[in-house]
């Protein structure tokens, strides 16, 4: 886990030194990627409670 956000804060740095995004671009990924992973969870547990 240390492993992943270490690269994460690597790959986010290095894209914002190098110009290649913008901080806002990455906040907005950020937010989409957990609502999305939220979502997914949602659905996964919705789905648990209806086989029971």
């Amino acid at each position: 886990m240390v492993t992943i956000a270490v690269f994460t804060a690597f790959m986010v740095i290095g894209r914002i030194v190098s110009g290649v995004h913008w901080i806002t671009d990455i906040i907005g990924g950020a937010i989409l990627s957990t609502g999305l992973v939220m979502l997914y969870y949602l659905v996964c547990d919705l789905e648990k409670k209806e086989k029971f």
